[in-house]
């Protein structure tokens, strides 16, 4: 059947495999090998230009929108204000090789995460998707891996979503 399909599909893309043993009036029973690896966390997923990533909620503290106006620059660094405390506001763009889209005078989303020093810091995204359970793949594959993306997961529409390393990407950012 298609579900079955379906089913075996989703397992052999996590390197395990589906077993039937069918026996006649008797009934069919179903083995599903799974690797150990296999971790499910939950993340915020979100676009930046066109290319799909996400952070561990365990590393969010929040999704907000913000107003350009709202961003200043203190020394070297754009800022805005969060309930009085001031969060620094990284562009992924330049790190995750991604063209800067052009300046909008609309609401901009920005994650907020707390970093090592348990400061905050506002990921700014092109658009925020949703919440998600995401089946983590470490990757092997040379060219997705990067010492900010580790691993990676597949939306249901077959995506593939990237799961950023939060503290890698701070310290890329901000050294």
């Amino acid at each position: 059947s298609s579900g079955m399909t379906i089913v075996r599909q989703t397992v052999e893309n996590l390197n395990g495999s589906v077993e039937l043993d069918s026996r006649l009036g008797e009934g069919t029973i179903f083995t599903i090998k799974l690797p150990l690896t296999l971790a499910i966390i939950q993340a915020m997923v979100f676009e930046v230009g066109k290319r799909i990533f996400a952070i561990p909620l365990s590393n969010v503290v929040e999704a907000i929108r913000i107003r350009p106006d709202q961003i200043s620059v203190v020394g070297n660094r754009e800022v805005f204000e969060l309930r009085s405390e001031i969060v620094n506001l990284l562009r992924p763009y330049d790190i995750l090789g991604i063209p800067q889209p052009s300046a909008s005078n609309k609401k901009l989303s920005v994650i907020v995460v707390h970093s090592s020093d348990r400061k905050l810091v506002g990921i700014l995204a092109d658009q925020l998707l949703e919440k998600e359970e995401l089946v983590i793949k470490s990757l092997d594959n040379k060219i997705m891996r990067s010492d900010i993306t580790s691993s990676a997961s597949k939306l249901g529409d077959g995506k593939v979503v990237l799961i950023l390393d939060v503290p890698a990407l701070l310290q890329r950012a901000f050294g």
